[in-house]
């Protein structure tokens, strides 16, 4: 499911990766410290129906929003910073590796997939980087500390909870399989479609 190799050529991404989990990780903690808080306040509220200790209760909910606010939005900066960081490495490495090669051996490569590959393929690694590594190691952290918080509450449930995780990978493995099939055939038909764009500029010089 993971590229090792990608990684390993953009290691400026990384610690925008290891930040972007882990701020999804605090913030996913304050959010279950706010519904806690909030289910506490209801019941006291409703059934209880006393005011003890409220203030300080609702202090809690609102830190904790806050933090969930705050967390999010680090989590996003990171995720920007690390999309910046594997665009630009990866746009100078094919630059480099452009200007390294020889006459005969760039005769070799199609305009148009170079063209693409510069701009289109750098922007689906921006992805890769920025959104799909990052929620794949959140998607497998999450559940275990929501096995863990849910284990004090309702044993069961929390056994249901941790037999359902492989769900999670299985869904990303089936839906990376039909987005890489669809992916192959729409940048083969962009290919395709930059040559002919090509050619006809390249024969309006013969046409004039």
């Amino acid at each position: 499911m993971l590229n090792k190799k990608l990684p390993q050529a953009v290691p400026e991404a990384m610690p925008y990766i290891r930040r972007n989990v882990l701020f999804q990780w605090l913030s996913m903690l304050c959010g279950i410290t706010a519904y806690g808080v909030l289910a506490l306040v209801s019941s006291q509220l409703i059934l209880e129906r006393s005011f003890t200790g409220l203030g300080f209760r609702l202090c809690i909910l609102a830190a904790a929003l806050f933090g969930r606010w705050f967390f999010t939005l680090r989590a996003v900066q990171a995720s920007a910073g690390a999309s910046e960081s594997a665009k630009r490495t990866i746009r100078k490495r094919l630059l480099a590796k452009l200007a390294s090669l020889s006459w005969d051996e760039s005769s070799a490569w199609n305009t148009s997939e170079l063209v693409q590959l510069a701009g289109e393929g750098t922007e689906q690694l921006e992805s890769y980087f920025a959104s799909y590594i990052p929620q794949f190691f959140y998607a497998l952290l999450a559940p275990l500390t929501l096995f863990v918080i849910t284990l004090f509450l309702n044993v069961p449930a929390a056994f249901a909870l941790l037999l359902c995780v492989p769900l999670i990978p299985v869904s990303i493995v089936a839906v990376q399989k039909f987005a890489k099939k669809l992916l192959a055939k729409y940048w083969g038909q962009y290919t395709t479609l930059g040559d002919s764009f090509l050619e006809n500029l390249q024969g309006l010089t013969t046409l004039k």
